[in-house]
């Protein structure tokens, strides 16, 4: 409870007794529970509505006789505790250390039942008051507030230990607790019984970009070919309708569409984007050739990563882009489209008209689908962006940089995964246009989608 306390949340007042001491308390009712790692309910380790010392003294040798009877072994150190009795709803306030979305709170319905009614909803830690409240109302047991039956229940008093936990939660070396129950009433919300984990919480580090993904004045295509059945080909073909100056590099090509082939990275003028198609063996060597040379934007078609299990060379794809201060998009993507420059630089072969639609796709087989349904019913698109495999460039930096973007007026997503979800989070919130996002996940070996279809997305979510 010390912890709890440190960040002023409301605890009930209690004593802790060592086991051979004589119990006594001046507050009643009271609850009575030994202080050891088991699940006190389901073997008698818990007394309520103990009304005077006599009665704690019978109480005491209750909970002892049930935990000869399941053969639980304690010692003198161990220890009783004495807790003031609070009535009302019991509630349950839990928060988990995830690999994706850091510091997760769950709110919901509380006490023994917790398990099986499953009545929950999660919270971010950097969530604000309106978000925390939108949250809580998505539970069944929201219904009890403000009043129920008869009697009034302090939703305020919850938030307010919400927001106090998501402070703790973030600033404490802290992966996992649970205040099960937290009893709340007419006076306010009372954290009953605590459990708290302590650990080392394994960040990600995320990094946000300097430089304009769309900044696209200059650009090499590398694996331009004039072989049709090859993506070099579409690339090329699709790139050479823009404003911006294509470069085509092949050094077993001459021209292609009338234009000059350049043999190697030496011949290049500056670049700001290089467009990389060309097999898994060249392309970390090249990504850092270009870098040298002052590239800053990368958009890698290449497969053969981290989908087939060559994660190494994925790993290192991220290391030149930290080292160089690169965007690098893909690999194993589709490729992007900028409206401004009149530039698609994808191997797909639907026409793109222009639009106000910023589109994020991480599959790029989904992509060329709602390309193509967009070019028959001629919906138009500002920017489209192939995540791909997002060995650096992710839904956060992608959502940021659409944000900036003056022609894009709103943004669709289509994610099968989250990498850095508490970045993801915050450039929802930070959004000055709507979001849709279609979400896959798994039930029972089929494919689901959940469409999130917001205004003000981030203040839904």
């Amino acid at each position: 409870m010390n912890l709890i306390q440190k960040y002023n949340i409301p605890t009930p007042k209690e004593k802790r007794v060592k086991i051979n001491e004589i119990l006594s308390f001046d507050t009643f009712p009271c609850v009575l529970k030994i202080d050891l790692p088991v699940h006190k309910s389901d073997i008698g380790g818990v007394i309520t509505d103990i009304q005077n010392n006599d009665e704690l003294k019978k109480a005491k040798e209750i909970i002892l006789n049930n935990f000869t009877k399941h053969d639980i072994s304690f010692d003198e150190n161990s220890e009783f505790l004495i807790q003031e009795e609070v009535k009302g709803i019991e509630l349950i306030i839990g928060g988990k250390f995830d690999g994706i979305f850091g510091e997760v709170l769950i709110f919901g319905s509380g006490g023994t039942l917790v398990e099986i009614e499953k009545d929950i909803t999660y919270i971010d830690t950097n969530a604000d008051e309106n978000e925390i409240t939108k949250a809580i109302k998505k539970t069944k047991i929201s219904k009890i507030f403000p009043e129920f039956r008869g009697k009034k229940y302090n939703l305020g008093a919850v938030i307010d230990v919400i927001k106090k936990l998501q402070i703790m939660f973030n600033n404490e070396n802290i992966t996992e607790f649970d205040i099960n129950p937290l009893i709340v009433n007419e006076k306010g919300a009372i954290a009953v019984d605590v459990r708290i984990k302590e650990g080392k919480k394994n960040k990600k580090t995320f990094y946000s970009k300097k430089h304009s993904i769309f900044k696209n004045e200059n650009i090499a295509i590398f694996g331009a070919t004039d072989k049709e059945e090859k993506v070099g080909y579409a690339i090329a073909k699709n790139a050479l309708n823009s404003k911006a100056n294509i470069y085509f590099v092949n050094p077993h090509l001459n021209t292609l569409f009338d234009k000059r082939v350049y043999k190697s990275i030496d011949e290049l003028p500056p670049i700001d984007t290089s467009v990389i198609a060309i097999p898994t063996k060249f392309v970390l060597d090249t990504v850092e050739k270009m870098a040298c040379k002052g590239c800053k934007n990368f958009i890698i078609i290449s497969a053969g990563f981290k989908e087939i299990g060559n994660i190494e060379a994925e790993k290192k794809l991220k290391e030149l882009a930290i080292k160089y201060d690169l965007n690098i998009v893909g690999p194993n993507c589709l490729g992007i489209y900028n409206a401004d420059k009149e530039l698609n630089l994808t191997f797909a072969k639907s026409s793109i008209y222009k639009g106000d639609i910023g589109l994020i796709s991480q599959s790029g087989a989904v992509l060329t689908a709602i390309m193509d349904k967009a070019a028959q019913n001629k919906i138009g698109f500002s920017h489209i962006i192939s995540m791909g495999n997002m060995a650096d460039f992710n839904f956060a930096n992608a959502i940021n940089e659409l944000n900036n973007q003056k022609n894009c007026k709103t943004i669709s997503i289509y994610a099968e995964g989250i990498q850095y979800g508490k970045e993801f989070l915050k450039a929802i919130r930070n959004s000055k246009k709507d979001i849709l996002i279609l979400k896959t996940r798994n039930n029972k070996s089929r494919q689901k989608s959940c469409i999130f279809p917001y205004r003000k997305f981030s203040r839904r979510f």
